[in-house]
């Protein structure tokens, strides 16, 4: 392992007691495999929510130190996790409907991300909002950590798109198509 790998970095986050010893290995291993398509659809995902609006990549350009609320709300907008199996602990009840012990159910991310009971105007990509709070990597102790990551890789784009830049200029095209304490989003019963 590198001492600046991001094993290194999963290796740190338990000695600081933020993750579990036991957790590490796990979820370096995790990491490699579903890392590198979450840093990819989360990349995808901004260059597609400032190609499809315009005004908010000019947003961007004009005020650099919105990068990070960019970050968040791409997201938000575009959830590089679309959803994630588990299976309920006891019987919870949600909006009326019991699920039993034991019970598969899907946890959709990508709904909750844009549930008009949280987000106002959820369908918009829109960086005067506050995107704090999006399920986008789900919630716990190795999402908080696991979030960090694909976040550098962004902020490394973003370092290369910066105003005055070599590609400070894109997009070009003006004709572009367009931990929370909630419960938002849709949750399946999968059997």
């Amino acid at each position: 392992m590198k001492p600046e790998g991001f094993g290194a970095d999963v290796w740190a986050a338990a000695d600081r007691g933020d993750i579990l010893h036991e957790q590490a290995p796990l979820l370096t291993r995790s990491l490699l495999s579903a890392g590198v398509d979450t840093t990819v659809s989360g990349i995808s995902g901004m260059v597609y929510a400032f190609a499809s609006n315009p005004e908010q990549w000019e947003a961007l350009r004009r005020n650099p130190n919105l990068a990070r609320v960019a970050f968040d709300e791409s997201l938000r907008w575009e959830s590089p996790v679309q959803q994630i199996f588990r299976k309920t602990s006891s019987d919870v009840t949600i909006g009326g409907s019991t699920i039993p012990e034991g019970s598969r159910v899907m946890l959709c991310f990508a709904a909750a991300n844009r549930d008009p009971r949280r987000w106002e105007n959820p369908d918009k990509f829109d960086l005067s909002r506050d995107p704090s709070g999006h399920l986008s990597f789900g919630m716990g102790s190795t999402s908080a950590w696991a979030s960090t990551q694909p976040a550098s890789r962004r902020r490394h784009c973003w370092n290369n798109w910066r105003p005055g830049s070599r590609a400070s200029n894109w997009p070009r095209r003006s004709n572009a198509t367009t931990t929370t304490p909630f419960v938002a989003g849709t949750l399946c019963r999968c059997g």
